[in-house]
């Protein structure tokens, strides 16, 4: 039963890794911004981190968004 726990939730923390790399800017995306000389890094303690950035470029306007989440986990 332990053991089947554990695979459980590897498998949801190897999701949910691969869904936090998907919502941050990938570095194609932050050089794309012409107006910006940004680069981004986030490396988690674990598989998955409570940090956020996200770079936009909306009506002319650059906004950036940087957020953490504590307890997290």
């Amino acid at each position: 039963r332990l053991e089947a726990e554990n695979m459980r939730m590897s498998a949801e923390l190897d999701v949910a890794e691969k869904l936090q790399k998907m919502v941050l800017p990938s570095d194609s995306e932050l050089k794309a911004i012409e107006a910006l000389d940004i680069t981004g890094f986030m490396a988690p303690a674990d598989e998955v981190g409570g940090d956020y950035y996200d770079v936009q470029v909306h009506e002319g306007r650059i906004k950036i968004g940087i957020g953490d989440v504590t307890g997290h986990g």
